[in-house]
């Protein structure tokens, strides 16, 4: 019988197995962390759709009062739209307030008039956008582009655009 047999683990290779162990860990600490740096980016993206939807619903709030007031064919006349860049919409719905409106701290949502469509009286196109800076402080936006049609005015075809 040999006396002299190996009990137990040299140490070249506690050494080796010690380093694979770390680089295990190394990666999943970086898988986890683009993994939690997705979910931020992603709920970031989320809240900023959110605050771009309640603007885009109180534009189009504004669209049906002014039809249901009987505001036929001037709807987006520059009276109804008093702003000359960006704006934002009242907490009601009912006016144009200038400037732009911060949600929740960090996502500045604006409204922008575009040219009307072919000239018409009856169509406008908007964009609500929201910016941010984003958990990697990179600029990140998301926008909505709307077309509002007040159809008591013409026909759908006076709007010069198709489909509108």
């Amino acid at each position: 019988m040999n006396r002299h047999a190996q009990r137990g683990e040299t140490l070249i290779e506690v050494v080796i197995a010690a380093a694979i162990m770390a680089m295990a860990a190394a990666s999943s600490m970086s898988i986890a962390n683009a993994a939690f740096k997705t979910g931020v980016q992603s709920r970031e993206r989320t809240e900023a759709i959110y605050a771009v939807q309640d603007q885009a619903e109180k534009l189009v709030h504004y669209r049906n009062t002014l039809m249901e007031s009987g505001v036929a064919g001037t709807m987006f006349t520059s009276g109804n739209f008093p702003c000359s860049s960006s704006c934002r919409m009242s907490a009601d719905g009912r006016q144009f307030l200038g400037g732009t409106q911060t949600y929740n701290g960090r996502y500045v949502v604006s409204i922008t008039r575009q040219a009307e469509p072919s000239g018409s009286p009856y169509a406008q196109r908007f964009t609500v956008r929201a910016a941010w800076n984003d958990v990697k402080n990179h600029a990140s936006s998301s926008e909505v582009r709307l077309l509002l049609v007040d159809k008591r005015g013409g026909s759908l075809t006076d709007c010069g655009v198709v489909g509108c």
